[in-house]
């Protein structure tokens, strides 16, 4: 057995979210799993490549035609610096697989999505940790204060999970500042860029610098389809490629289709009901609420007692800071529709006063 699997925990997530299932008449807020459904085109572009029996092997980076539409979109990556995954999630793995090694420091921002630090653990990096600042935007401070010799990359989450919150101007610059003087890898998870209009990450002189892992499950819906992409500067693709093909040799065709088509349909986005939630929150009178990310200090409970309340009380379900290591704040997903979203709220506030 690897003796780092016994130092990373089951995704406390997946296991809250067991609990939800079997709960009756549940408003789930938990996973980023719309209950829409995916767009009928984008699934009629998978039934009809397993019809013309594309069944078989694709090229391990990812058909190419995708890769090409991706370069458009993309815009300053080639089609060889772009490498189709299994969601991002395989995506960010082989990124930390391939790009850094045993005793290497990686920069990682509280909160934190969980994964992250699991994956710090299992490749035994040296997670070096700062805080985001009280508006969850970049704090130079925090950062330089972590900065080691052997630090090799900082790995940011734009727009943030689970804050909801984008980086600024100011906060993007920082971060551009930093890689430059440090001589650091930027490893960018975009998962959620797609979702509406935000500021990019990008830099033309860092491009060599600069690592994007991109998803369609948030943008497209596709969160059952499992694909993603990444794109490395040249100079790097290789080695992702090489790990990516010791993993899963290539994504089947259908999938790959399926993006293929989506690109040609908008992104969703959940703006409605986002503002709605932190609306209601606000009346509510609970602080600080960035997206669906709130604070509950006043009520002077643990997150998780928080969360197992609100589930077996009112049946609504909500996911603990504690999980993405930032106690005393409760995440909410927003892609839910605008019924259930009231709903929910209604059924939130109600416990809320009996605190």
């Amino acid at each position: 057995m690897n003796p780092q699997l016994f130092k990373i925990k089951k995704s406390h997530i997946r296991d809250f979210h067991e609990k939800v299932k079997k709960t009756e008449n549940v408003l789930d807020f938990t996973l980023g799993d719309s209950n829409d459904h995916v767009n009928d085109e984008i699934k009629e572009a998978a039934i009809q490549s397993l019809e013309n029996n594309e069944t078989h092997y694709s090229e391990s980076q990812g058909l190419y035609e995708l890769r090409d539409m991706l370069r458009l979109k993309e815009m300053y990556y080639d089609v060889q610096e772009i490498c189709i995954t299994s969601g991002a999630t395989q995506g960010l793995f082989e990124v930390m697989m391939a790009l850094l090694k045993k005793g290497d420091g990686l920069l990682i921002g509280i909160p934190a999505y969980p994964s992250y630090i699991s994956l710090c653990t299992l490749f035994e990096l040296d997670l070096q940790i700062f805080v985001f600042d009280d508006e969850f935007q970049i704090s130079e401070s925090s950062i330089r204060a972590v900065i080691q010799e052997n630090t090799k990359a900082i790995l940011i989450n734009h727009p943030h999970n689970p804050s909801g919150s984008a980086l600024d101007r100011k906060s993007i610059q920082t971060l551009h500042r930093l890689c430059k003087e440090y001589d650091l890898l930027l490893i960018w998870d975009a998962t959620y860029f797609e979702c509406s209009s935000y500021l990019s990450l990008y830099c033309l002189s860092l491009h060599e610098k600069i690592i994007q892992i991109h998803s369609f499950s948030k943008s497209s819906l596709m969160c059952g389809f499992r694909i993603g992409y990444v794109c490395v500067p040249q100079n790097k693709i290789d080695e992702i490629i090489k790990v990516h093909q010791l993993i899963q040799s290539c994504l089947p065709v259908f999938t790959q289709k399926s993006a293929l088509e989506a690109l040609h349909h908008p992104s969703m986005n959940y703006d409605e009901q986002k503002t709605y939630i932190i609306q209601r929150l606000q009346n509510m009178g609970v602080k600080g609420p960035y997206y669906v990310f709130f604070s509950i200090e006043d009520f002077h409970i643990s997150s998780e007692e928080f969360a197992d309340r609100l589930l077996e009380e009112v049946h609504v379900a909500v996911l603990p800071g504690k999980y993405f290591y930032y106690e005393n704040h409760i995440r909410m997903s927003c892609c839910i529709d605008l019924v259930k979203c009231k709903e929910g709220c209604d059924r939130l506030e109600a416990f809320v006063r009996r605190l």
